[in-house]
C-alpha cells in the first residue's frame, strides 16, 4: 500500500492514524495518536528506496542515523521520539507541532523586514550549530522543513534523512533542488557546509520575497543592508571553502549585525575588558562578592543543598542577616503569630532564589558607598531595584521570575560601574554622545574600547553568575517583536520592559504618567504574552513592593527626589528596627496536633493564599523541629504528613521509604482516611522494560500532580494493587532523591471529587517542604 493511502483509523504499530498532514516525493506525514503516552504525534513514513526492503544494508545505517538524531535536543528542533521499520518501511515519530510550515506561511507574501527575518532565522542557525557539533547534517533544509509554531518560533523538522558527518556516502541521494549545495548535487559526502548553503538561501528568500531562480540564480538582494547582504552571499558561496567556517560563525555574524556596531567591537574576554576590570578593582570599595555571598550564589543553584546549609551561609554575612530579618518582618511577610527572629525560618519563608537575589542586591548597596557619589548611588540603586521588582511582577506565575529579577537589575550594571569607578571616562562618554550624536554603546567604545553592557557582563561573570543570567542582562534592541516570544528570549524582553517602565516612572510628569505607562504597556504586551492592563497592575504592585524593600534595606529615598517617584503616592520610607539579640527559636513539641482538612484542593484566589500560608507555617515548624536535639525522626515524619494533608486539603498523605535491600520503596506511615493502606505501597526500583508509573516518576525524580488517573494512558501504567486499594482519580507524588537515586516518596490524595492541581508558588513551597523531610532522613542516616 502507498504510504499516502493509509485509511483513517488504520494502525502503524501501536500508533492510530488520524489524518494526512502532508506528502512529498519520498515520504508522507500523518497525524497519529500514541495510546501508550496518550499524546498526538507526527508519523513520517518513507517510501522504500529503490524498491528495496527492510533487510537491505541501508536499513541499519538509517536506524543508526535516526538514533543519532534522537539525541538532538534544542528549542528550535522538532524532536524525534522514535524510529522503527514497519512492514520494511522506515517510520519516524516526531513531536506534533501545531502551526504552518515556513513555506505555507510565506506563500504569496512579500519581503520580510531585515531585522525580523534575521531574528526569525537566528534560532534555526543556532539549532544547526548544535546539530553539527553532534556530527549531524540535515541535508534537506528548506522552508517546507521549518515549522512556524503559534509562538512565532521556527523549528527544524525532518532530520530523518540526515546522516552523520563522518565522510560516509549517503545511502540514497536526498535533498531539494534549489536548496542543495552545488557539491551535494555531484554526490559529495554530507558536510555541515551544505546546510550552511541552504540557510543562506532561505534567509535570502525571506529578505527578497523571491524564490531561487530556475537556473540556481540567487534572489535579488540589492535593496537590503550592505553588511547583511554580504553575510547572506557568503553563506551561499558556490565554493564550500568560501562560506563561513561553520554555522556558529554564521550565527555570530548575524547576531553582530543585529547589535549596534559598537556592541560587538570587543569580546568579553578581551584585553581591553580585563584592563578596565583591573583598574576598577584597585578601588577599595569595588563591588566584589564576599565569601558568604559567593557561597550563597553557589548554594542557590544546587539541587541538593539544604535549608540549614543556606541559613548558615547567610549568618556569615552580618549585613545580609539583618536585611533578611527586616525583609521577612515587613508587612509583605508579616504573620499574625508575631515576628520572625530566626534566620532559618526567614530562609524557609523567602526561599533559596529570594535569598540569592537579596544577597546580590546588597552587593550594589553595601560595597559601593562613597561620600562623593552617595546621592547618585541611592538613585541608581533604587532605579535598579525597581526595575528588578517590576520584572519579577511581570513574570509572576513563570519559572523565569527569579532570573528576570537579576537580569533587570543588572542590565545597567556597566553604566553604574563606570560612573562610580571611572568618573573621568564617564564624563568623556557623555560628551562624545552629546557632541557626536552617538549611542551609549558607540560612545563607550570610542572612549573605553568596550561597550558598557559588555563591561557589566564581565563583572557579573567574575561574580560567578550563570550564563542564563548573563544572557538576561543583555538588553535587546529595537522594537518588541509583533508575536509572543518563546521562553529563551522572553526573560531579556521582560527585563527590558521593566527598565523602560521604570524610566517612565522616573522622568514623566505626574500628569503625563498614566498615558506614558499605558503606551509602553501596549508596546510590549504582545511580545511578552501579557495584557496591557496586567502590565499596569504589575507596575502598581511593584511600587507597593518597593515600600517594603526600601524598609528592609534601610534605603532612604528623600521626598521630592526623582527616586521617590518610584514609590506609591504619599509614601514615606522608614527603617524597621531589627532586635540586636534575636530571641531563640521555640523548640517544637513532639506531640503531634491534628489540623482539620481544608477542601477543595484546586487552588484559586483566597484558597491558594491559604494553602501558601499553611505550607509556609508548616515549613517553619519543621525547621524548628529539625534544629531541636530531642525530636525523634518519626515525630518529624508524622507532623510533616499532617501538615501536607491539612495544607492541601487531602484525603490522606503517605510516606514511602527505601527498603533495606534497596530494591523497593515501601509505605511506612500515613495520616487521614485509610492511613493504614500505606503498607500496600510497594514501588519497585529495579530496571524494567516498561516501568509502572510510580517507578518511572521516582527513577526520574519527577514531582508530579496527576489530575486524571483514570485516563487510559495513566491507568495502564498504574500497578494492580493501586487500582484495588486506592483507585484515586487524582494524586500527588514527590520523590525524595539523594545523588540521583530515590530514598523515599511523599504521596497525597485529594478528597472525593477534588483534583490536586498546585499553582507555581505552591509547588515551590512543596519542594522546600519535601527538602525538610529529606533532611530528617539524612539526619537519621
Amino acid at each position: 500500500m502507498s504510504i499516502a493511502a493509509q485509511p483513517a483509523n488504520a494502525r502503524v504499530g501501536r500508533f492510530q492514524i488520524i489524518r494526512l498532514l502532508g506528502q512529498g516525493a519520498q515520504a508522507a506525514v500523518w497525524l497519529a495518536h500514541d495510546p501508550r503516552l496518550d499524546r498526538s504525534v507526527a508519523l513520517k513514513m518513507f517510501e522504500l528506496p529503490n524498491g528495496g526492503d527492510g533487510q537491505a544494508p541501508w536499513a541499519d545505517l538509517w536506524l543508526e542515523e535516526a538514533r543519532a538524531v534522537s539525541r538532538l535536543s534544542h528549542p528550535n528542533v522538532v524532536p524525534v521520539f522514535e524510529a522503527e521499520l514497519h512492514d520494511g518501511r522506515p517510520v519516524l515519530v516526531f513531536e506534533y507541532v501545531q502551526g504552518k510550515t515556513l513555506a505555507e506561511a510565506r506563500s504569496g507574501q512579500g519581503p520580510l523586514p531585515e531585522r525580523q527575518a534575521v531574528e526569525m532565522m537566528l534560532g534555526v542557525v543556532d539549532a544547526l550549530t548544535c546539530a553539527h557539533a553532534l556530527g549531524i547534517v540535515h541535508r534537506d533544509l528548506k522552508p517546507a522543513n521549518l515549522m512556524l509554531g503559534a509562538d512565532g518560533r521556527l523549528r527544524v523538522m525532518d532530520f530523518g534523512i540526515a546522516t552523520r558527518a563522518v565522510g560516509q556516502q549517503p545511502a540514497f541521494l536526498a535533498g531539494t533542488p534549489g536548496y542543495m549545495a552545488p557539491e551535494a548535487l555531484t554526490g559529495a559526502p554530507p558536510q555541515p557546509s551544505m546546510d550552511l548553503y541552504a540557510l543562506g538561501v532561505i534567509l535570502a528568500e525571506l529578505l527578497s520575497g523571491q524564490r531561487m531562480g530556475r537556473g540556481g540564480s540567487a534572489p535579488e538582494l540589492g535593496q537590503i543592508d550592505d553588511a547583511l547582504r554580504a553575510h547572506v552571499l557568503r553563506a551561499m558561496a558556490i565554493a564550500p571553502e568560501q562560506r563561513f567556517a561553520g554555522a556558529a560563525a554564521f550565527r555570530d555574524a548575524l547576531q553582530a549585525w543585529l547589535e549596534p556596531p559598537a556592541a560587538s567591537s570587543d569580546a568579553e574576554g578581551s584585553a581591553t575588558l580585563q584592563f578596565l576590570l583591573r583598574r576598577m578593582r584597585h578601588k577599595s570599595d569595588f563591588p566584589a562578592l564576599s565569601a558568604a555571598v559567593g557561597r550563597i550564589q553557589q548554594l542557590s543553584q544546587s539541587e541538593n543543598e539544604t535549608l540549614q546549609g543556606l541559613a548558615q551561609a547567610v549568618m556569615q554575612d552580618v549585613a545580609l542577616t539583618h536585611k533578611l530579618l527586616r525583609l521577612v518582618n515587613t508587612v509583605h511577610y508579616q504573620r499574625a503569630d508575631g515576628g520572625i527572629q530566626s534566620v532559618a525560618r526567614a530562609v524557609a519563608l523567602v526561599g533559596f532564589a529570594g535569598v540569592r537575589n537579596l544577597a546580590l542586591s546588597l552587593v550594589l548597596l553595601e560595597h559601593m558607598r562613597n561620600k562623593t557619589h552617595a546621592g547618585d548611588l541611592v538613585h541608581e540603586f533604587a532605579r535598579a531595584l525597581m526595575a528588578a521588582t517590576l520584572a519579577s511582577e511581570l513574570a509572576a506565575g513563570s519559572r523565569q521570575r527569579e532570573e528576570v529579577f537579576i537580569g533587570a537589575m543588572f542590565q545597567n550594571l556597566g553604566r553604574l560601574l563606570v560612573q562610580f569607578y571611572l568618573p573621568e571616562e564617564a564624563q568623556m562618554v557623555q560628551q562624545r554622545r552629546a557632541s557626536q550624536g552617538l549611542s551609549d554603546a558607540q560612545a563607550a567604545v570610542a572612549v573605553l574600547g568596550v561597550d558598557l553592557e559588555t563591561l557589566g557582563c564581565g563583572v557579573a561573570r567574575s561574580w560567578g553568575l550563570p550564563e542564563t543570567l548573563l544572557r538576561c542582562m543583555r538588553t535587546p534592541v529595537g522594537e518588541p517583536p509583533p508575536k509572543r516570544l518563546h521562553d529563551d528570549e522572553r526573560p531579556r524582553w521582560l527585563a527590558r520592559a521593566a527598565n523602560d517602565l521604570t524610566d517612565v516612572l522616573l522622568t514623566a510628569a505626574p500628569a503625563d504618567l498614566p498615558r506614558a505607562l499605558a503606551g509602553l504597556a501596549e508596546r510590549h504586551a504582545r511580545a511578552l504574552g501579557l495584557e496591557p492592563r496586567h502590565m499596569m497592575e504589575a507596575t502598581r504592585a511593584a511600587r507597593l513592593s518597593m515600600l517594603e524593600l526600601t524598609k528592609a534595606l534601610g534605603l532612604q529615598l528623600a521626598e521630592g527626589s526623582a527616586a521617590h517617584r518610584l514609590l506609591p503616592a504619599q509614601a514615606t520610607t522608614r527603617v524597621t528596627p531589627v532586635p540586636a539579640q534575636p530571641a531563640p527559636m521555640p523548640c517544637a513539641a513532639t506531640v503531634i496536633q491534628t489540623v482539620p482538612v481544608v477542601a477543595p484542593s484546586r487552588p484559586s484566589g483566597a484558597l491558594a493564599s491559604a494553602q501558601h500560608d499553611a505550607l509556609s507555617k508548616g515549613i517553619e515548624e519543621l525547621t524548628a523541629m529539625l534544629l531541636a536535639d530531642d525530636v525523634a525522626r518519626d515525630a518529624v515524619f508524622a507532623r510533616a504528613l499532617e501538615i501536607l494533608q491539612s495544607s492541601l486539603g487531602l484525603k490522606r498523605a503517605l510516606l514511602c521509604l527505601r527498603a533495606p535491600d534497596g530494591a523497593t520503596l515501601q509505605g511506612q506511615m500515613g495520616v487521614g482516611v485509610g492511613a493504614t493502606l500505606c503498607r500496600q505501597f510497594t514501588v519497585p526500583l529495579v530496571a524494567q522494560a516498561q516501568p509502572e508509573l510510580f517507578t518511572a516518576l521516582c527513577q526520574r525524580g519527577a514531582d508530579s500532580a496527576i489530575e486524571d488517573a483514570h485516563s487510559g494512558a495513566v491507568a495502564a501504567r498504574l500497578p494492580a494493587w493501586f487500582h484495588t486499594h486506592f483507585n484515586a482519580a487524582s494524586f500527588l507524588v514527590m520523590p525524595m532523591m539523594v545523588r540521583g537515586a530515590p530514598l523515599g516518596m511523599l504521596y497525597g490524595e485529594p478528597l472525593a471529587g477534588e483534583t490536586v492541581c498546585p499553582d507555581e508558588k505552591t509547588w515551590s513551597l512543596l519542594r522546600t517542604f519535601r527538602n525538610q523531610v529529606l533532611m530528617a532522613l539524612k539526619q537519621a542516616a
